[in-house]
């Protein structure tokens, strides 16, 4: 008994080697904050499900020092994590965000799924001119914003319209994307409302289908941060 667990624990000793490596990715690269919480959950909890509990667990169960099949079990298991952990990571970058928009409710963000799922490249891609050297989010993801009037009646039954014509959620209507400038149409509509200690930053919420985040964001040089 001994053994095994001697030779669970080097393996749960090396995928969580793996496993923060891959996080620290996430939230470096594919997922800047806040936006990890806001889309790659379901991914991330399968790899750490595999990765950290039924890796480990397995070797505890099937290691046995002399076992004539042992390197064969345990190359199946590393095997089985390999397959396990290509699918987390794949459905992890399903849910990376394409891009976002800005709309009178917050920042949306865009995922990939969405983009390939909703969106016909003949009638939903983005304008070229728009894609050329656009505002990013944490200097990776391109930022528009979605052209609506600022008569609630009018704007709800705008987007309305586009969602029962399209089947799909008014913040995907592509055709009326502008370039990105700044935040003060929302600033007087109130909602969006300037914070920090010398309100140096925009207070609004970033949404996603999986939830959303109230975020602190301030724009520099073609680049939009959270505070």
């Amino acid at each position: 008994m001994k053994d095994r667990l001697i030779a669970s624990g080097i393996h749960l000793g090396i995928s969580l080697l793996v496993a923060g490596l891959i996080l620290v990715f996430l939230f470096a690269v594919w997922f800047p904050t806040p936006l990890m919480g806001l889309g790659a959950l379901q991914g991330v909890q399968i790899i750490l499900l595999v990765d950290l509990v039924i890796g480990p667990l397995l070797t505890l169960i099937v290691f046995k020092r002399g076992k004539k099949t042992l390197v064969m079990d345990l190359s199946i298991i590393a095997l089985l994590q390999i397959i396990a952990l290509g699918y987390g990571l794949k459905t992890v970058y399903g849910q990376t965000p394409a891009y976002m928009v800005l709309t009178y409710e917050g920042f949306y963000v865009v995922s990939r799924h969405e983009v390939d799922t909703l969106l016909t490249p003949a009638d939903f891609s983005i304008p070229e001119e728009l894609e050329q050297n656009p505002i990013r989010f944490a200097g990776k993801i391109p930022v528009y914003q979605l052209t609506e009037t600022d008569n609630s009646v009018a704007r709800s039954a705008q987007n309305q319209i586009f969602m029962f014509n399209q089947l799909m959620p008014y913040y995907l209507n592509v055709q009326k994307y502008n370039a990105f400038e700044d935040f003060e149409y929302l600033l007087k509509e109130g909602v969006a409302t300037r914070e920090g200690t010398e309100r140096d930053c925009i207070k609004l919420m970033i949404i996603s289908p999986h939830g959303e985040a109230e975020a602190c964001l301030r724009i520099e040089e073609k680049r939009l941060s959270v505070i």
